[in-house]
């Protein structure tokens, strides 16, 4: 017995290739629409109780509109920051080039020219690397905006929640018995 999608599609599109790609999409969207409307119980935690034993069930207030574009905000300086500090090419192949040299000093005898010569690329390239390292004024400017975003953040969630404790009424606790 065909259901009713299936009978409609089969009017509109006929039997062909086209109704079975019809159908697809379809489910496809139906499936996405009932997975936005449907929300399944979310598990928070997991506790065994002794007899005797209570449990406190807090929520915080879903995030106002300031909360949400200061997360946003947050996310964005982060995701700056992560590539002001991302080693660049040219850092990469120097970390290769001192790698290179430590190997050539490790494999040269001990206090011939050769190793000496190694050891000073190694030393010359172990300062160019440190400096190279070093977070550049622009990486401490994005590292102190994250600060700044992060704390105004905090601060705003930490005043919503003491706002709703006052609103709230008494907790309601469950003794185990």
């Amino acid at each position: 017995m065909p259901t009713i999608r299936q009978r409609v599609i089969t009017r509109i599109y006929g039997e062909g290739f086209g109704a079975m790609i019809a159908a697809s999409v379809t489910d496809r969207a139906i499936t996405h629409l009932r997975h936005a409307v449907r929300h399944d119980p979310e598990l928070i935690d997991v506790s065994k109780l002794v007899p005797g034993e209570s449990y406190v069930i807090s929520t915080r207030p879903a995030p106002s509109r300031k909360e949400r574009k200061l997360e946003q905000e947050a996310v964005a300086a982060h995701r700056k920051l992560d590539k002001a500090l991302r080693p660049s090419r040219s850092t990469r192949r120097l970390e290769r080039k001192l790698g290179a040299s430590v190997l050539q000093a490790q494999q040269a005898e001990s206090g011939s020219r050769r190793w000496t010569q190694a050891m000073v690329r190694v030393q010359i390239q172990e300062r160019a690397l440190e400096r190279r390292l070093q977070p550049s004024a622009k990486a401490r400017r994005l590292s102190a905006e994250l600060d700044t975003v992060n704390t105004s953040l905090e601060r705003r969630r930490m005043a919503a929640l003491t706002k709703a404790r006052k609103k709230a009424r008494p907790p309601r606790t469950r003794v185990f018995r």
